[in-house]
């Protein structure tokens, strides 16, 4: 599983770097939107960390719960900034 998920991940970063560099500037090389991102982290409890990879029903819970968590933090911290307000 670590295999897979650790590759995909710095994919992942490596795009967003891209995006921000090739399309996310204006002409005056000034960013044309603001990215907001969702820290999950903060929603996993430490014991959790090391298990993060497991391939198991009750980590997906565990994850799912978290990415929610995130999501909906998120949400709040910039409502006005998504039109929610």
């Amino acid at each position: 599983m670590q295999s897979i998920i650790t590759p995909l991940t710095e994919i992942a970063r490596d795009d967003l770097k891209l995006f921000e560099a090739l399309h996310n500037k204006d002409a005056e090389g000034k960013p044309r939107t603001k990215l907001l991102r969702v820290a999950y982290d903060q929603f996993i409890r430490p014991e959790q960390r090391e298990q993060e990879l497991d391939w198991s029903y009750s980590n997906l819970s565990q994850m799912y719960q978290a990415g929610y968590a995130a999501g909906q933090a998120l949400c709040r911290d910039h409502a006005a900034e998504l039109g929610l307000a």
